[in-house]
């Protein structure tokens, strides 16, 4: 996705914790940050893997017992309706980005506090995250 790596760092710069919530294999995960060299801005002991449960509420619940964070501090960028859902489910904030199969509407209407169209202009993530 462009403008990632961008993000990840912009976020580490202000000093964020970051890590991964995804219903990949924690080693499929691992493969596929680091092919991309994200990886290096990632906690990924405080993450949660496809081993660690089905639904993402279940997955962001056990990332944030890792991570010790209060839901309330944290925000959940997802890319689905199950992402957006998963995350209110969970008590985070949720901010979806409108790539893929998924429309800017569909995520709206799953209830994204933000719905961001890409990750390639830094200052609007750092926005819609609150960073």
């Amino acid at each position: 996705m462009t403008g990632a790596a961008t993000a990840l760092a912009a976020l580490d710069k202000r000093g964020a914790r970051q890590s991964v919530v995804t219903g990949n294999i924690r080693g499929a995960a691992e493969v596929k940050l680091a092919t991309f060299g994200l990886d290096t801005y990632l906690r990924l002991d405080d993450g949660a893997y496809g081993e660690d449960g089905e639904e993402r509420s279940e997955l962001l619940l056990a990332a944030l017992a890792r991570a010790d964070v209060p839901a309330a501090d944290a925000v959940f960028l997802g890319h689905t309706p199950a992402d957006v859902t998963g995350g209110r489910d969970a008590g985070v904030r949720v901010v979806a980005v409108a790539t893929g199969k998924t429309t800017r509407a569909a995520l709206q209407e799953a209830g994204a506090e933000a719905v961001l169209d890409e990750l390639a202009d830094t200052g609007r993530v750092l926005n819609a995250i609150g960073a």
